[in-house]
C-alpha cells in the first residue's frame, strides 16, 4: 500500500473520530483525551509504516508527515473554536432564560400593583 493510501486512511480515521468526540459533547480534556486513545494504535500503525517506507526509499520526503501532523494541527484549532463557540453559546442561552425569567416575574409584580392601585383607587372613589 502507497504512503499517501495510508496517510488519507489515517486522516479518515482521525476525522472519523473527530466527529465521533464531536457527537458526544465532551468538554475539551475529555474530547483530547478520547482521540488520544481512539487514535493511538492508528497513530502508531502510521509511524511503522512510515518507518518501513523510508527505509525502503532512497529519497526521504516529509512533505506527507508535515501534512498529517499540520491537519491534525488544523483538526484541533477547529475542534477548540468549536467548543468555544458551543461554550458561548450554552452562557447565551443561560443568560436568556435568565432574563425571560426576570421578564415574567416583573409582569406578575405589575399585575399585582395594578390590582391594588386599582381596588385603591376604588376605595378611594367611594369615599369621595
Amino acid at each position: 500500500m502507497e504512503i499517501r493510501t495510508q496517510a488519507a486512511l489515517l486522516i479518515q480515521r482521525a476525522w472519523f473520530v473527530s466527529r465521533e468526540g464531536r457527537e458526544l459533547d465532551l468538554n475539551t480534556e475529555q474530547y483530547l483525551r478520547f482521540l488520544a486513545h481512539h487514535l493511538k494504535d492508528s497513530i502508531g500503525v502510521w509511524k511503522e509504516y512510515r518507518r518501513e517506507h523510508l527505509v525502503e526509499q532512497t529519497e526521504v520526503n516529509t512533505d506527507m508527515d508535515s501534512m498529517v501532523t499540520s491537519l491534525f494541527n488544523n483538526n484541533m484549532r477547529s475542534q477548540n473554536a468549536g467548543n468555544r463557540l458551543s461554550n458561548l453559546t450554552s452562557t447565551m442561552e443561560s443568560r436568556q432564560t435568565q432574563m425571560q425569567e426576570k421578564q415574567e416575574a416583573t409582569e406578575k409584580e405589575l399585575i399585582l400593583l395594578n390590582t391594588k392601585l386599582t381596588a385603591l383607587r376604588s376605595y378611594l372613589e367611594k369615599q369621595l
